[in-house]
């Protein structure tokens, strides 16, 4: 009998258990009833733990088993919660160390190699922020006052210096300022700024650049919309300018340019050389504007483009790939001269690269075409005929130029905070950028860049297609449709996988939705970190997907309105 024992222990230990069920890390974060849940290996809610106001991040603490829970806070009607920041055990119990901030919570940074969490915060009465730093080994924490609202922010190449700048207020008098943290020695430097600042880069240590722009507060009527697409109405654009200050000196200079919009970047290979574009009139967004290289404050040339500009982009081979409202310009900044220029009759969208960015694929609003533009030479090599329309910007922009941001081009600062989504898009492309896949309203099909030949993958009839993704190891296809999700095989025509999410309610006459995705959640889910597991969540359900053999794991019930789904270490 003892013999028996040990074998029947040995066979278990023997019998596989799937790798999803070893995740014991899974949290879902409500922020409408604020509790933290716990998701065990069997899929199922292990227990709710009360938190602070809107929980919204969750962090291991350096040298500790214990975890940090950021609560955003709240800022309403009824009132403001500041934001919270609570340690919790290894078993993740509430302890008794709390930290309330300030204020609400407007924006993190966890800096994971520096163990450093910074937080801004504002005040009750909108009027004022703070900058609050959190050293994760010691528990200190320092408070940086800013003025008035921070419009952006950013950090040097080694995260060691945050530059904050504010908007400033008119009417209560108060000037914009640029503030400098320097993060190790918890140090500050405010420089006051004219008025409307929008965007900061780092030159080096103690050089920065500031970039002015914007539109007037007016109201937003027809009688604006109408006069200004008569080029001769009171929506004026504001000049932009850029503003070089050393910081270890003091010296300053400016440098005029055209109005806004303004797009700007930085040389991905020179610190001290900057893309702009700018309009060249206040009033007729048709007048066009000059595209300029600026180093060290100098301009190096000028171009002409003929309308709104909205991105810039560099690609490896140093050229530039400039969108405008109603054209495309492919410029090379070694040549100073304008490769090619592409004019169309309605909004360009977006510019999509192949891997090596030799290749761009220019999506157009209101056209079934595909350009694919090579952007060594800037010619149009060919023209790829999609079943599918981009419908991005509506005929209203194109009368009010103010769609498009006052500055734009800074790249954001990113954080150590993994983000767990799956982001969805009309276009992907297969890692070495063979084949193209374009999702329709009713049908997804695959384009062969070689040749152009497309092949319709698969056809929806009575579901809306709400985007596509590549799962993490780019063998299948993610589809999130206002119903089902799909794993697609790009060599086979079924599915791999159809998990029905959103329910029609048979009761009801014309089929409204009963389960519906919430504007609160991401609809096109989750992926574990081992990129094995989708997790899509709907209201009241979880469904757990297995990307790897494209099986439904499990389906939780759960009922959450608002909040997010994050894995933990």
């Amino acid at each position: 009998m003892k013999h028996s024992y040990w074998f029947l222990a040995l066979i278990l230990l023997l019998i596989p258990i799937p790798s999803w069920a070893l995740s014991t890390n899974c949290f879902i974060l409500d922020q409408n009833k604020n509790l933290l849940l716990t998701i065990g290996p069997d899929m199922k809610v292990l227990r709710p733990i009360k938190t602070g106001p809107c929980p919204a991040a969750l962090e291991p603490m350096p040298n500790s088993h214990n975890y940090l829970l950021m609560c955003q806070g709240v800022s309403n009607l009824f009132g403001n919660k500041p934001g919270e920041l609570i340690t919790l055990d290894s078993n993740l119990q509430p302890t008794n160390q709390k930290i309330i901030l300030p204020g609400p919570i407007t924006q993190d940074f966890y800096l994971k190699n520096s163990n450093t969490w910074i937080f801004i915060t504002k005040s009750a009465d909108h009027t004022s922020a703070q900058v609050n730093v959190l050293n994760l080994i010691s528990g200190e924490i320092r408070h940086f006052n800013l003025n008035s609202s921070p419009i952006a922010c950013q950090f040097n190449t080694d995260n060691s210096i945050l530059a904050v700048i504010t908007t400033g207020s008119t009417e209560s008098k108060i000037i914009p300022q640029l503030v400098l943290i320097e993060l190790h020695d918890l140090t500050s430097k405010y420089i006051s700024l004219s008025e409307n600042p929008k965007g900061v880069f780092f030159i080096n240590e103690n050089k920065v650049l500031i970039a002015y722009g914007d539109y007037p507060a007016n109201p937003v009527t027809l009688n604006n919309i109408v006069a200004n697409s008569n080029a001769q109405g009171s929506v004026k654009a504001h000049n932009t300018s850029l503003q070089w200050i050393d910081t270890a000196t003091g010296d300053q200079t400016i440098t005029s340019l055209g109005f806004s919009p303004l797009v700007i970047v930085q040389d991905q290979n020179d610190p001290e050389t900057f893309y702009t574009a700018s309009r060249n009139d206040a009033y007729d967004k048709d007048a066009g504007g000059t595209f300029c290289k600026i180093t060290k404050g100098q301009f190096i040339f000028k171009l002409n483009f003929q309308s709104d500009p909205f991105k810039i982009i560099q690609t490896q081979s140093g050229n530039i790939g400039l969108l405008c409202r109603n054209n495309f310009e492919v410029i090379d900044p070694k040549e100073a001269k304008t490769l090619n220029s592409f004019n169309y009759t309605s909004s360009v969208e977006n510019l999509l690269l192949n891997q090596d960015q030799s290749l761009g694929f220019l999506m157009v609003s209101g056209s079934n075409n595909l350009d694919i533009i090579d952007m060594a030479s800037g010619k149009k090599s060919n023209s790829i005929k999609l079943n599918l329309s981009f419908f991005g910007q509506l005929t209203l922009d194109a009368l009010w130029p103010s769609k498009f941001p006052a500055v734009s081009g800074m790249i954001l600062p990113t954080d150590g905070k993994p983000d767990f989504s799956c982001n969805i898009n009309q276009l992907i492309m297969n890692k070495d950028c063979s084949y193209l896949y374009s999702l329709s309203n009713h049908e997804i099909d695959s384009i062969k860049l070689a040749t152009g030949k497309k092949t319709t993958l698969y056809q929806f009839f009575w579901e809306k297609p709400l985007g596509i993704c590549f799962t993490p190891d780019g063998r299948l296809i993610t589809v999130i449709t206002d119903s089902s999700c799909y794993l697609l095989n790009p060599a086979q025509k079924k599915p791999v996988l159809t998990v029905p999410i959103y329910e029609l309610e048979s009761e009801n006459i014309g089929g409204t939705r009963q389960n519906t995705p919430s504007d609160h959640m991401n609809p096109a889910g989750y992926f574990a970190p081992d990129g094995t597991t989708l997790v899509i969540w709907s209201e009241n359900h979880l469904h757990f997907i297995d990307c790897q053999n494209g099986k439904l794991i499990s389906k939780a019930n759960i009922h959450v309105l608002k909040g997010k789904l994050l894995w933990v270490p």
